[in-house]
């Protein structure tokens, strides 16, 4: 999966001293986008590590994902089909996360052979547990003084590693980062820019140590969201992450999954297309 990111335009990130799990996830680079048997285990240990911090200076501003932008993040070994990644690199920079130079010979290879340009391919080194870039990576921001940042959250896995890239990121790059006390995943959080959020419940579930009220406010100091929407699950079961199923194109317009009459999740994402429409976009 790749991670759309605006420009880079100084918080160092926190040594996170996390050998102790890495070692009991037996170092795997292949974890699956759920969570795999052996970290049902460990739910208690997601987020050790993550250190917070205060928000950036207000008013701050989360980009939406159909804003223009510089670079796609993905991490190697690859996730992503090798003339996806080309494609990419005719535009933007494509920034591969690799954990060392054996990584990055092998990557620069198989992009090469697949057409890449590579002279719009850059690198970033650090270890990883699995290839969602998506969802552990950095949610760039801009703060009240027009810089950029980085909002860092508790990625909602017991993957160390992939947790800490945001703060490898912000380090490398010079951009502060923001850690901000609320566990979810990239995937799952969608905005329009302007100040609007929208997730599944996933989130309001993943941190029942908080209302919504107060999830909105942390969402508000960190990323500048004045309206959240906690929309209900429209399956079951699986990683329940909105942008399975809605994306925003524009302040005004949201793309939405639709799905034959009989379909399993037919009601519910009818449901929740009666619900946005009902809500008055940022441009009124």
């Amino acid at each position: 999966m790749a991670l759309l990111m605006l420009a880079a335009l100084l918080v160092a990130p926190a040594v996170l001293h996390a050998s102790s799990l890495a070692e009991e996830l037996e170092g795997d680079r292949y974890l699956p986008i759920g969570l795999s048997e052996e970290e049902l285990q460990m739910l208690d240990r997601i987020g050790e590590g993550h250190r917070s911090t205060p928000p950036a200076v207000g008013p701050v501003r989360q980009p939406g994902e159909f804003e223009p932008m510089t670079g796609v993040i993905v991490r190697y070994p690859f996730g992503n089909p090798t003339n996806l990644l080309a494609e990419y690199s005719q535009d933007v920079t494509l920034w591969v996360i690799v954990e060392d130079a054996g990584d990055q010979s092998a990557a620069s290879s198989t992009l090469s052979s697949g057409g890449a340009n590579m002279a719009n391919v850059d690198w970033i080194f650090a270890p990883t547990n699995s290839i969602w870039t998506r969802d552990y990576g950095p949610w760039f921001i801009i703060d009240g003084d027009g810089n950029q940042g980085i909002s860092d959250h508790i990625y909602n896995r017991p993957r160390p590693l992939d947790d800490l890239i945001p703060g490898v990121i912000g380090s490398d790059w010079g951009i502060p980062v923001y850690g901000m006390d609320l566990e979810t995943a990239g995937g799952n959080h969608l905005c329009d820019g302007l100040g609007i959020a929208m997730s599944s419940r996933l989130t309001l579930d993943e941190n029942p140590s908080l209302t919504t009220a107060e999830i909105e406010s942390m969402m508000g100091a960190y990323l500048g969201i004045e309206q959240y929407h906690p929309l209900p699950y429209i399956e079951t079961g699986g990683i329940h992450h909105i942008d399975c199923w809605a994306k925003f194109l524009s302040p005004e317009k949201i793309l939405l999954k639709e799905v034959p009459v009989g379909h399993a999740s037919y009601t519910r994402l009818e449901s929740n297309y009666a619900y946005l429409t009902s809500i008055t976009s940022s441009y009124g």
